[in-house]
């Protein structure tokens, strides 16, 4: 090889990357996890939202919830510092 920054040869693009039987098995089962979670969280926020409409005060939902006031009120989008 040479002293300056160039390199020797052509350069050669990396194959793409194709997972095996297993490792396909595998990154589906996360990516659908990976959905259920999202969809949970989501209905989460949505019943916690529900219920603060209802009238049922944050520091009621945060000690049935076992959570932080905090947590709640970012749940509900208020800025709590």
């Amino acid at each position: 090889m040479s002293v300056d920054t160039q390199t020797e040869g052509a350069r050669m693009p990396r194959p793409k990357w194709e997972p095996d039987e297993r490792q396909a098995a595998a990154l589906n089962r996360a990516a659908a996890l990976h959905d259920t979670a999202t969809r949970a969280d989501a209905d989460f926020r949505a019943a916690v939202k529900a219920a603060a409409d209802l009238g049922v005060i944050p520091t009621a939902i945060a000690e049935r919830l076992g959570m932080e006031r905090k947590s709640v009120y970012r749940l509900l989008g208020h800025k709590y510092s």
